[in-house]
């Protein structure tokens, strides 16, 4: 008789037998999982606090009136003022002003200057661990930045204008919500990833399981046909019927046959 080549092959209903074996694992991990990591980060997360303050460069140009020139010096000095914000002077008296503990190089992470494109507009914002925090320290930063431009460009005008090249245009609110939210996105995945991990686990189990347990696994590893089975003893009752008691297997229904 030709041998048949034994094989290894995973079948959508090995897949789906497999997650029926474990969905209720997997959903009772996403569950403890999500509701843990969401308490923990709770607990433990530090809330942060944006404000935001709009100033405009280029605000009083030299001849009274806005020009061409005017608004392309202004728009290539931008970047030149996004590097003032952070200068160690202008940091020392913030701090002295707003009476902070901090250092210099700890208030410089702490902002952040954006602008938008083709326009004179900068947005200068500053991060801390209060909302009054973060107000204080933005309005703080404007006007000392602010000042400090503008009494440059007196000094070394010689007409003596005395044009402002920056103005504040609004001042930083005190925020109301936190910056860096808890984000319930990120903890779902988490949960997701380790719920997936569990089907995982049972994946490779059924995987490494070489036992043959059933009539497929008989037809599947030794490539022969199932004949017989002989059934387990613990599936196997004693049944009463009227002619006298009998034994069964499996579901079989008393009366539906059997020798007494």
């Amino acid at each position: 008789m030709e041998e048949k080549e034994a094989g290894f092959e995973i079948r959508v209903e090995d897949l789906w037998a497999i997650l029926k074996r474990c969905w209720w694992l997997m959903l009772a991990v996403l569950l403890v999982v999500f509701v843990t990591v969401f308490a923990v980060m709770t607990t433990t997360h530090e809330k942060e606090y944006t404000a935001t303050s709009v100033v405009w460069a280029l605000g009083a140009p030299s001849s009274g009136s806005l020009t061409t020139s005017d608004v392309s010096i202004g728009t290539y000095l931008i970047n030149d003022y996004k590097q003032l914000v952070t200068t160690e002077d202008v940091l020392e008296e913030v701090i002295g002003r707003a009476e902070l503990l901090i250092s210099t190089v700890e208030l410089s992470k702490m902002i952040s200057v954006t602008h938008e494109t083709n326009t004179r507009v900068m947005n200068i914002s500053v991060t801390a661990g209060t909302p009054g925090g973060a107000e204080l320290i933005t309005n703080t930063l404007v006007d000392v930045f602010c000042s400090r431009v503008n009494d440059k460009n007196s000094e070394a005008d010689k007409n003596g204008s005395g044009s402002d090249l920056v103005t504040v245009w609004s001042y930083a609110k005190v925020p109301t919500d936190p910056s860096n939210p808890v984000s319930v996105v990120k903890i779902g995945l988490i949960a997701a990833v380790a719920a997936i991990a569990v089907y995982g686990v049972y994946f490779v189990l059924y995987l490494l399981d070489d036992k043959i347990s059933t009539a497929e696994d008989v037809e599947r590893y030794l490539g022969v046909n199932m004949l017989g089975m002989i059934p387990n003893r613990q599936d196997v009752q004693r049944r009463k019927s009227k002619n006298g008691y009998y034994y069964s297997y499996g579901a079989n229904k008393p009366g539906s046959g059997g020798n007494p």
